[in-house]
């Protein structure tokens, strides 16, 4: 037994463990708890499949944010309290158990009547596939069929089509001017598309009769701040091509060691792919058979992580009387994104699974309220209004007298102050 199986055998157990023990106990704490560690074993089942943003969001948002509501509204309402008289739901036993055989039953139907059994394997998906114009012999815009079907129009020399997908198989691949009519189609050659992949149909040559090529380009998601490269050498102008990397000043001495970053590409082939790290390149493109001669300049050309890029090294048309002169056509795609990362999800979740993530939300939202419901205890008595004044049992002069000593009517008199002599009147 490896150690990934033994991994999983240890914390799948313990993560249905925790899921029984959660709905077992009677302590609502405890089971909150109970359901943490279950979301910890899911989450390290997440860094086993290579997913650590999935993990990190099992963490932060359940087993953290999540479970922190949840045990507020279970301590608000006094759910972790036990022994206490509960409310009983006489319809809840029997609601429950319809909806489980209810569920259990459509499950059944689902497999009976889907013939899992029987049903063959599921075929792969459509092959995509675009077309680049980079005959410098046919310089119009063109119009490209397969087996007599349009798959592109209007297309420009030095120009790329976005994908299409098409149904694999065989294509007899036809070219025309923008147009006219399919029947004067000129005749490029043949091409097969493989199932569930991503191809490129170059068109080439400096001849009235262009010739075609296929490119597999690989779409797969690329390491952290890498990008892949891919050239095709459409160039007429020699047998094959070498790209090396002098520098930012482009000067090539006789005696100085280049380094050759792809060699000798012969005239409609493509390079394998290749990955490099997210940079600004200067590579030169020289003839095989003269590396002293650079034909054409790549200047501060970005590697972006998560492209894949076609590099078409070709030729057009120039002035008056100036033949040909080298081109360079860049087609970029996005790679798939990793599995677990942020894209992958947020493409599964907001696009692919968009009403489904909308279903579950309103089912938390339901199932929140259910938990407020269920937990509310029913021997909680209403706080009284407005306090009543106090009634006084006793009069308010025994009062007096108890905390005095003497009766009301007892009390001393208070000397009284003499009043005022008043002065004798004037002329008396």
């Amino acid at each position: 037994m490896s150690i990934e199986v033994a991994l999983f055998v240890i914390v799948g157990g313990v993560s249905v463990a925790a899921a029984a023990m959660m709905l077992l106990t009677e302590n609502a704490v405890h089971s909150a708890l109970f359901l943490i560690l279950n979301f910890i074993c899911v989450a390290f089942l997440y860094l086993m499949l290579d997913a650590p943003f999935l993990a990190m969001v099992q963490i932060a948002v359940y087993a953290g944010a999540i479970m922190v509501l949840f045990l507020f509204v279970i301590m608000l309402l006094g759910a972790e309290k036990v022994g206490q008289s509960a409310r009983e739901f006489k319809w809840l036993a029997p609601v429950t158990l319809a909806l489980a055989l209810s569920f259990v039953f459509a499950t059944f139907f689902a497999f009976s009547a889907g013939d899992i059994d029987s049903n063959d394997p599921v075929a792969s998906g459509d092959p995509l596939l675009r077309v680049v114009h980079a005959a410098s012999g046919f310089p119009e815009a063109v119009d490209v069929y397969g087996n007599g079907e349009l798959l592109v129009s209007g297309l420009e020399l030095g120009g790329g089509s976005d994908y299409v997908a098409v149904p694999a198989g065989d294509y007899a691949v036809s070219v025309a001017v923008a147009g006219d009519d399919p029947a004067l189609a000129l005749p490029l050659g043949d091409i097969t598309l493989q199932p569930d992949s991503a191809q490129t149909a170059v068109a080439y040559g400096a001849g009235r009769l262009p010739s075609i090529a296929l490119v597999n380009e690989d779409l797969s998601n690329t390491p952290d701040r890498s990008g892949r490269v891919i050239v095709f050498n459409a160039y007429s102008g020699a047998p094959a091509l070498n790209i090396v990397d002098p520098g930012n000043d482009f000067l090539i001495e006789a005696d100085e060691e280049v380094p050759v970053i792809y060699e000798a590409l012969a005239q409609g082939t493509a390079s394998a792919p290749e990955l490099y790290r997210q940079r600004t390149v200067n590579w030169a493109v020289v003839p095989s058979d003269n590396p002293d001669n650079i034909v054409y300049r790549l200047r501060d050309y970005p590697i972006t992580p998560g492209e894949t890029q076609l590099l078409v090294i070709g030729e057009e048309p120039g002035g008056v009387g100036e033949g040909l002169r080298p081109m360079n056509i860049a087609l970029v795609s996005q790679t798939l994104a990793s599995f677990g990362s942020p894209s992958a999800i947020g493409a599964s979740l907001f696009v692919k699974y968009v009403l489904p993530f909308e279903i579950v939300a309103v089912l938390l939202l339901a199932a929140m309220v259910g938990v407020i419901v269920l937990t509310q205890r029913g021997d909680v008595k209403p706080k009284p209004g407005r306090p009543t004044r106090r009634k006084v049992s006793r009069p308010l002069t025994s009062v007096i007298a108890s905390q005095t000593g003497h009766d009301v009517h007892d009390l001393p008199e208070l000397p009284r102050l003499k009043e005022p002599e008043s002065a004798e009147p004037v002329g008396d």
